[in-house]
């Protein structure tokens, strides 16, 4: 598979993500945390995550870019 093929997955999968991140925080908020609050943790947990994937993606699309500028 080629860099830029990969550049262009990568960016469709943060943009998957920050859907995902959104629907948990909006779930979160429909959940009052008193009543629910198992729940309320699993959707911070999950927000938790895919910001970490988020962060290591962005470090893998600079990197495949940075490559692909040195003519790798």
């Amino acid at each position: 598979m080629q860099i830029q093929e990969l550049l262009k997955q990568t960016q469709e999968l943060r943009q998957t993500m920050a859907k995902a991140s959104e629907l948990a925080e909006r779930l979160r908020k429909q959940v009052p945390e008193m009543e629910e609050p198992a729940m309320s943790a699993q959707c911070s947990v999950i927000q938790a995550f895919l910001q970490q994937v988020r962060s290591q993606e962005a470090l893998l699309s600079d990197m495949l870019k940075v490559r692909t500028q040195a003519g790798g």
